[in-house]
């Protein structure tokens, strides 16, 4: 294990004995006047969202739309980058809700924490390996460096599991660098600090734009995955089900929204990824609609994955059903809540 996962790994260890008290008392409620037949009582709630691209959509939509608000929740979003970090802030009652990808929440449960999926929002990973025009076939990616957001989040693991399915040993063969988020993968691409990245859009784009080449679409591998879904803790879904209720009915109507109004989603996305260029939005958008799920559910399979290939031993034995609480998403199935979102 790399140093760096074991320190990360020993400090998700000693926040999970944080008492869950500190999470369950964090959803605040405070009043605050509503226009456009909003609940005038808003319940706040903290959101992590990991990762600065079209992934987040249906999130940031929901936000600036008002979806949530009129679920009678005040979203308040926190950019936390990768999952490993998101899974901490969870753990320490820092945010009640987030997105994440699956590794992270996997290392922080094989360490004794209580972190579920309520809702699923990617299940492939979506991701493309933009390299440098030198870089021509996956047999020259042996020797050189490929930057990830962090050890432990989607970048990371889509990474190394894709390397070890061509036959290349993560570190061994090919050095992975941890760089932080979507923007400096790309600067330090861009200044030659590396030589290839795994991007999402729209920063798949704006790489391939700067000179840069699509070695592989990891989205297209045929690999079942939890790039991203909706997480909490479980103690927090059992004593606020009503919360996590009404945020996953303004997530569910915030994705419908970027199906039907792509003018809305392109101003959205080109507020939180601080793209300008209309091609890079355009792509980005392209992605949001080809890979979130209109209906979130969460991926079993996906999650079984990265449990049966996570290096942390508490992992072992575990079932992707551990990770997994529908309970909230089963009774809005059930109401018929879901069914106007499916197409």
């Amino acid at each position: 294990m790399r140093k760096t996962e074991h320190w990360e790994a020993a400090l998700l260890h000693r926040l999970v004995r944080v008492s869950s008290t500190l999470l369950v008392a964090a959803a605040l409620t405070t009043a605050s006047p509503v226009d456009g037949g909003e609940l005038s009582t808003l319940t706040a709630v903290r959101t992590a969202y990991s990762a600065i691209s079209g992934t987040q959509t249906g999130l940031w939509v929901a936000v600036e739309a008002g979806d949530f608000r009129r679920e009678g929740l005040q979203v308040q979003l926190i950019y936390i980058a990768g999952a490993a970090r998101v899974a901490q802030a969870m753990i320490a009652g820092d945010v009640q809700l987030a997105t994440a990808g699956g590794e992270g929440v996997v290392a922080a449960n094989a360490g004794g924490a209580d972190l579920v999926y309520f809702g699923g929002i990617i299940n492939v990973p979506a991701f493309g390996l933009v390299v440098s025009p030198r870089i021509r076939g996956v047999a020259d990616l042996r020797g050189r460096r490929m930057g990830i957001t962090r050890f432990g989040a989607s970048t990371d693991f889509t990474l190394r599991y894709a390397l070890k399915r061509w036959g290349l040993e993560p570190q061994k063969d090919v050095t992975v660098l941890q760089l932080g988020g979507q923007p400096e993968i790309l600067a330090a691409l861009t200044a030659g600090h590396i030589d290839g990245g795994v991007f999402a859009e729209p920063f798949t784009t704006r790489a391939v734009r700067a000179g840069n080449t699509l070695l592989r679409d990891l989205g297209k591998e045929g690999i079942e995955f939890v790039h991203l879904g909706l997480v909490t803790r479980r103690a927090f879904l059992r004593s606020q089900e009503a919360v996590v209720e009404r945020f996953l009915k303004g997530y569910t109507r915030g994705v419908h929204r970027v199906f039907q109004d792509r003018e809305t989603a392109l101003r959205v996305l080109a507020k939180y990824t601080r793209a300008t260029d209309p091609e890079a939005l355009a792509a980005a958008y392209r992605y949001a609609t080809s890979y979130i799920q209109r209906v979130p559910h969460p991926t079993l399979k996906g999650i079984q994955l990265v449990i049966d290939e996570s290096p942390y031993p508490g992992a072992r034995g575990m079932k992707a059903e551990q990770f997994v609480d529908t309970t909230v998403l089963r009774r809005l199935e059930d109401s018929g809540f879901l069914k106007q979102f499916e197409r």
